[in-house]
């Protein structure tokens, strides 16, 4: 019997596998930031934290999620790290539009200042994910 060549493009629905994969990291960035931000909101309650310190610490907390979103991404995805540097720059786009409609502010140095944080975190997770994806395995005997 002939060996079949595998079909490591599409799954069943017909998509890339790392679109799924992409849209799953997406969400699960979403929701490290919310269970992050509950936590902040918690510790802020509870403490004497100032309001002057919500937005750094907001956007430390949302760059931890991409970093961890991007790693997962790229370890699945079969050392893509350049996932990373994508995942973060549409979850920028994203918060970016929402911010922009919810609030109408015109963009400032500030919006720079987290684009960089963001795709940096993002970039490194993708970094980070190749290098965990290609470490050597142990040879089993």
């Amino acid at each position: 019997m002939p060996k079949r060549k595998r079909n490591h493009v599409a799954n069943e629905s017909g998509a890339p596998k790392w679109i799924l994969l992409f849209l799953f990291s997406a969400f699960l960035a979403v929701g490290i930031t919310v269970g992050l931000l509950a936590i902040l909101a918690n510790a802020m309650c509870k403490t004497d934290l100032q309001p002057s310190l919500f937005i750094p610490l907001t956007t430390a907390l949302f760059g931890a999620a991409i970093l961890l979103a991007s790693i997962f991404l790229s370890v699945f995805s079969k050392g893509k790290a350049w996932l990373g540097i994508a995942l973060a720059f549409f979850l920028f786009l994203a918060l970016s539009a929402w911010s922009f409609f919810a609030y109408q502010n015109a963009f400032t140095q500030l919006w720079v200042t987290k684009a960089v944080a963001f795709l940096t975190s993002g970039a490194l997770g993708g970094y980070l994910g190749t290098l965990i994806r290609e470490r050597p395995r142990k040879i089993r005997r």
